[in-house]
């Protein structure tokens, strides 16, 4: 089964609705059910309660550490064990190191049965099946769920941790690089349109490694070990120094470096891309350079997100966020969406991503001279926005998320609006 197929995001509305049907119409089959029964009952442990969740975009990074992270803050505290049920993991795209980093609160089931993975799409519900409970709920609405459930707070989720066995195996990759335990270390992660590069829709999310590289240099003057992660179809990254490891194309590259690199490093640099979730449910401060405008992203509260820069068709001056706010954008979740409002997505300078990572250094540092008032407006906007888009859902009779700005999650970068101090007007 190819493990990206289930996505219904990727599909137009009516072949979107004409597939979750058919996934239905599988589930109400008797040896749908049969199989699902026979398949998770070996695996019970005996007097424990257990929720059989599956997982279906087991080749996305992201969904593999976001949809059990929020799985475990939604229903760990009511459930004994977790148990993920997924397709076989030893396929192209599947970094099978993520199964390492869970823990013993789950259960991680594989099953070769074509039908089983493909209920993940499903918002069918919790449902009891004698020892178990069965939840169905899509990648989509489990986030909608999680936002909600932590809306109003900093996330204090529990988070991921290495195995000692992953620890060990990433301790030994790095003495082969000289680097030892209390050797500093950067995760970078630059997304780009090698990945996934027939889906343009996540094009306003990519950006270019090329503008890294003044906070790269920066980096490895104050001592850093700079690790870039990434793709193997990833264009290289070509640093003369050699603090600087360009993992992907290591000959000895292999899943498990990026997971270990995102529990094992000082502060990761990432965008909107599953390296961002995977750092963040491992409690690795991030900072999320050319981040576009989403309705969704669960910040920690050591986060700082740097907003990339958006223009008329035409113009040359930055949309201020009010613009942004006023035009919707954070609705927004494919490129094209951008077009039809004619909007340009840019991305950060070469300064503004060194300026941001001197400030998440200094930050984590207690070293930065933050100014709360650039927060108290920024929050006050959203929460605005928040207010306002909410009305229009109730006012429709539609289910309405919390914008995640408008919550105390993760920080606007300081630095980006000191040089840019009209974003804000």
């Amino acid at each position: 089964m190819d493990p990206n197929f289930t996505d219904p995001s990727l599909l137009p509305p009516e072949e979107r609705e004409r597939l979750i049907d058919s996934i239905g119409e599988l589930l109400r089959r008797q040896e749908t059910v049969e199989a699902l029964l026979h398949t998770v009952l070996p695996h019970l442990p005996e007097g424990e309660r257990v929720l059989v969740y599956i997982l279906d975009k087991i080749a996305r990074i992201g969904h593999l550490c976001q949809e059990p992270f929020m799985v475990n803050g939604l229903y760990g505290d009511s459930y004994d064990r977790i148990l993920l049920l997924t397709a076989r993991i030893d396929q192209p795209g599947v970094n099978q190191a993520v199964f390492e980093i869970l823990g013993p609160k789950f259960i991680h089931v594989e099953t070769d049965d074509p039908v089983l993975p493909l209920l993940g799409v499903l918002d069918g519900g919790l449902a009891e099946f004698g020892p178990f409970d069965l939840w169905l709920v899509a990648a989509d609405t489990i986030q909608d769920l999680y936002v909600e459930h932590v809306s109003g707070a900093p996330i204090t989720s529990q988070k991921f941790a290495l195995s000692p066995g992953l620890r060990s195996r990433g301790d030994r990759w790095l003495e082969t690089f000289g680097i030892g335990e209390d050797d500093p270390v950067v995760m970078l992660h630059v997304r780009d349109m090698s990945f996934l590069p027939g889906r343009s829709q996540y094009e306003y999310r990519c950006a270019s490694i090329e503008n890294y590289g003044p906070a790269i240099d920066w980096l490895v003057a104050r001592g850093y070990r700079v690790f870039r992660i990434g793709d193997t179809a990833n264009p290289p990254l070509g640093h003369e120094s050699d603090r600087v490891i360009d993992v992907p194309h290591q000959e000895n590259y292999d899943g498990f470096m990026d997971v270990y690199l995102g529990a094992r490093s000082h502060f990761a640099i990432t965008g909107q891309s599953g390296p961002d979730i995977l750092a963040r449910s491992l409690g690795t401060p991030c900072l999320m350079a050319n981040t576009g405008p989403a309705k969704e992203i669960c910040h920690m509260p050591p986060d700082i997100f740097l907003p990339k820069p958006l223009y008329h068709v035409g113009g040359d001056t930055m949309l201020t966020y009010q613009e942004v706010l006023d035009l919707g954008l954070p609705a927004f979740s494919v490129t094209e969406q951008f077009t039809e409002a004619g909007v340009v997505v840019g991305q950060n300078s070469p300064e503004d991503i060194l300026n941001a990572v001197e400030e998440i250094d200094r930050t984590i540092s207690s070293d930065y001279p933050f100014d709360p008032e650039i927060e108290v407006r920024f929050r006050a906007m959203s929460r605005d926005f928040d207010d306002l888009r909410r009305a229009q859902f109730e006012a429709e009779g539609a289910n309405y998320t919390t914008y995640s700005y408008a919550n105390p999650w993760g920080r606007l970068s300081q630095s980006f609006v000191r040089s840019h101090p009209h974003w804000l007007d």
